[in-house]
């Protein structure tokens, strides 16, 4: 497909046909770690909370996490590693939303956006 309009003749097709396609993003949430007494980020899920009242579920949940390797010079020159890690610094959240109805402003935008993306990139749809 070479522009959205392609796409949205194909989808109203599958609507029509009782098998509606999806749409996909991400939204990235901080979350308030603490690292040796240093807060990392702000808890704020008021974009979560504008995506779910413009229709978006959460489909999944991929944590972003910080390690670190350590590593110190003994008295003889040698060095010997050890690590931190495993600490979560926010989520990824992959969101998901049903396309219904094309003629819904909202979600030809949303579609939109994503598709012609998509088609940026190269990927044939």
């Amino acid at each position: 497909m070479k522009n959205f309009e392609e796409w949205a003749d194909k989808a109203q097709a599958q609507v029509a046909s009782g098998n509606n396609p999806n749409l996909y993003r991400w939204l990235y949430v901080q979350i308030d770690s603490v690292i040796d007494k240093d807060s990392l980020g702000e808890f704020d899920i008021t974009d979560l909370q504008i995506a779910g009242l413009d229709g978006w579920d959460i489909v999944g949940v991929l944590p972003k996490t910080f390690g670190e390797r350590l590593t110190n010079l003994s008295t003889h020159g040698n060095t010997w590693g050890a690590a931190s890690g495993g600490h979560v610094l926010g989520v990824y959240l992959i969101l998901s939303k049903e396309v219904k109805d094309l003629n819904d402003p909202l979600t030809r935008g949303d579609a939109n956006r994503i598709v012609t993306s998509l088609i940026g990139k190269g990927i044939e749809l």
